[in-house]
């Protein structure tokens, strides 16, 4: 399942929140893979909107398909997302 892009002028996002809850209404959602730009800080905020959204799904970030302003923010970053219990996957340790 794919969502359409969002248009949004901030890290965060409450349209897709409310696209993740509408999905879920007709077909429970299971998963969702988060990648992008920034990770410490736009992949971040989008995780813990999903999880809000879909709190029985699992929420994963691909840190293949991440990337960050400097290296350490984007070093940082996984352990960010897995304190708020998302599954990092394709992590290279430095």
């Amino acid at each position: 399942m794919t969502l359409a892009a969002i248009d949004k002028p901030l890290f965060g996002s409450w349209e897709l929140g409310e696209r993740l809850m509408a999905l879920n209404q007709e077909d429970a959602v299971g998963s969702v893979t988060l990648v992008g730009l920034c990770t410490r800080i736009c992949v971040i905020s989008k995780a813990l909107i999903t999880k809000a959204a879909l709190p029985g799904a699992r929420v994963k970030g691909d840190a293949a398909c991440c990337a960050g302003a400097t290296r350490k923010g984007h070093q940082t970053a996984p352990e960010a997302l897995k304190a708020c219990q998302v599954i990092v996957e394709n992590e290279t340790k430095p």
